[in-house]
């Protein structure tokens, strides 16, 4: 059963008198239970994804929204601001990169989470700071209730984190989306961040979206992993048949510059070439000025989606994806 379902999104944004699409017909789901990566580089269209689902992106610079949201059977792009509001932290939560923006520097972790659980759960002072404790031990944090009236700056980046991830679960969501919420941390804490939120979902029964550049992190954590290039999904598949099998060039190249062990000294391997700004991609087929495999037909025509069985790539150079005489 799909908790989330995305059909034809379309965010186009604003910006010098310009429309251009930030994501661009990006099509997934999300089961029951399943925790989902997507993967790119910055500026793919991933974390606008994740924006434009929970309905937070500014309207002085969002110039139309279209398509399809459902989350259990409610389609989210029909819904009041007000109903909205209400589905945001209750039905579904968002954990961001760097919690020292988004906690508030002049007010305690203790009053930041009760307020959170009063407005989700409609709740007394004292219950709300009962279930505050409780959250805070929850997510590992070493004698909550004495941590309550900390400061953020009172404590480490892995432990603000912590604090994140207890505000975003006070509610008991079905769906979590974390917007790379391990970026800012040494890799200790990330592998400490990661098995607590492998453990949450377990114990809560949620789904996950999660969004990252990390394909370290997609590899301990995802059961599927969608690739975004350009606002648009390239591949799509299981975490082990993509990383044992990718089918895109660009899948390839993400994949060829994690370093390992047997690599020659010194060289790190890189996609050559930069993701182009939204709106000014090559025509045809928008990795095609940094496709070593580049024919033709990339350069004419824009490749869509194919395959079954979740295993899709949209590129004509990709197995079972090139027609005979297509290529050049």
């Amino acid at each position: 059963m799909s908790r989330l379902t995305v059909n034809e999104l379309k965010t186009e944004l604003k910006a010098g008198g310009k429309v251009f699409p930030a994501v661009d017909g990006v099509s997934f789901s999300v089961e029951d239970g399943e925790t989902v990566c997507i993967v790119g580089e910055s500026g793919c269209g991933k974390s606008m994804t994740a924006f434009s689902i929970m309905r937070l992106l500014p309207k002085n610079s969002l110039h139309a929204i279209s398509g399809s949201i459902v989350y259990d059977g409610r389609e989210l792009l029909s819904l009041r601001e007000k109903d909205m509001r209400g589905m945001r932290g209750n039905a579904i939560s968002m954990i961001y990169q760097e919690p020292m923006t988004s906690l508030n520097p002049v007010y305690t972790i203790g009053w930041q989470i009760c307020e959170s659980i009063r407005i989700h759960g409609g709740v007394s002072k004292q219950a709300a700071r009962e279930k505050a404790v409780e959250m805070l031990g929850l997510v590992g944090i070493p004698d909550p209730a004495s941590r309550l009236g900390s400061y953020p700056h009172e404590l480490s980046g892995g432990m603000r984190q912590r604090v994140m991830i207890a505000m975003a679960l006070c509610a008991s969501p079905g769906l979590l989306i974390a917007d790379e919420p391990t970026t800012a941390l040494d890799v200790t804490i990330q592998a400490q961040i990661l098995a607590l939120l492998r453990d949450l979902k377990q114990k809560i029964g949620m789904s996950m979206l999660f969004i990252t550049h990390d394909l370290g992190v997609v590899s301990e954590i995802a059961d599927r992993v969608i690739v975004m290039y350009g606002g648009k999904i390239v591949e799509e598949g299981k975490t082990r048949d993509l990383f044992a099998h990718p089918l895109h060039p660009y899948t390839k190249g993400l994949l060829s510059c994690i370093p390992t062990m047997d690599g020659e000294k010194g060289v790190l391997p890189v996609i050559r070439g930069v993701l182009p700004a939204a709106g000014h991609y090559p025509k045809g087929c928008r990795f095609s000025n940094r496709c070593d495999l580049v024919r033709d037909i990339c350069l004419a025509k824009e490749p869509t989606l194919a395959g079954s069985e979740g295993r899709t790539c949209a590129c004509f150079m990709a197995e079972g994806n090139l027609e005979a005489g297509d290529a050049s």
